[in-house]
């Protein structure tokens, strides 16, 4: 499930935050194992992903269709 993106504005880009927090699989720590991930879009540009999930294609496509 991905959550509205944050956005932000610098230096005349658009700067767009996603982030999954209901799938993400935890240990007994805060932090979690697997099933999660973080992107950020400069400008509609995917320029990052964190994750460990198996297809980041899943990730491209649930977030150009939000």
């Amino acid at each position: 499930m991905i959550v509205d993106p944050e956005e932000f504005e610098s230096s005349d880009s658009k700067i767009e935050a996603f982030w999954d927090l209901f799938g993400p699989k935890y240990d007994a720590g805060p932090k979690p194992i697997r099933g999660f991930y973080v992107a950020v879009l400069v400008d509609s540009e995917l320029t990052l992903i964190l994750s460990n999930m198996e297809d980041d294609l899943a990730i491209k496509n649930l977030i150009s269709s939000s």
